[in-house]
């Protein structure tokens, strides 16, 4: 299980102050939370500790670990049953065996491979207890957590003090007046970005907060 992770170091180069006063002008994202929402591929590299592209055929996909059409039928909105907190990643065949099974179940018996262990439940920021039946808001208040202090942890955010997007140290880059059109928003976004100052960022998990700032 996890073939797929990986442990990745944090780097000290990378211009997080100004990436953060970027998402908040330009983006509208004032929190880790908000910021997790928005990206959930981001969300799902730090909940899983960073993920190999290993060219495995069996591609990486996004899935429920709460079935989304059970929670619809038990009157879960949008916003709960799409939360981050309630994805992982999986294979490709190991979603297609999962289906629509609870994961109380599916973890303890996935399909021919061995059931998951405890480290393999750590490693998604799950424990046996977050997916026991009835147990779906506990999960994504609990492993919401897990999710946010991690990402705290590997991008140098002020550690608590997520519910606003800030670095725990150094200066915010300086950004230019935010324009009113929506389209010289996106163009202001980019140029300024831009000028940041290039830095050699060997670690893959930010790629995604670099795609988020260039949209």
């Amino acid at each position: 299980m996890g073939q797929f992770a990986k442990t990745i170091t944090p780097s000290d180069g990378f211009p997080l102050g100004g990436l953060c006063e970027l998402t908040r002008r330009y983006f509208g994202i004032t929190s880790l939370d908000g910021l997790l929402r928005r990206h959930l591929d981001l969300a799902l590299n730090i909940a899983h500790g960073g993920i190999t592209l290993d060219h495995n055929p069996e591609h990486l996909q996004r899935d429920h670990i709460f079935p989304k059409a059970q929670l619809a039928g038990d009157g879960y909105d949008y916003e709960q049953i799409n939360h981050y907190a309630n994805f992982h990643f999986l294979r490709a065949c190991d979603n297609l065996n999962k289906s629509n099974r609870p994961p109380h179940e599916w973890f303890r018996s996935p399909g021919k491979a061995p059931s998951y262990t405890d480290q393999d439940m750590e490693a998604r920021l799950l424990t046996w207890e977050d997916i026991e039946p009835g147990n779906f808001l506990h999960m994504l208040t609990k492993r919401g957590q897990r999710i946010r202090r991690r990402a705290e942890s590997l991008l140098g955010l002020a550690v608590g003090r997520s519910e606003h997007l800030e670095p725990a140290i150094g200066p915010v880059h300086e950004v230019e007046p935010v324009p009113r059109h929506a389209h010289l928003r996106r163009r202001a976004g980019r140029a300024a970005f831009a000028r940041m100052a290039p830095v050699h960022c060997p670690s893959p998990r930010y790629a995604p907060l670099r795609a988020l700032c260039q949209e």
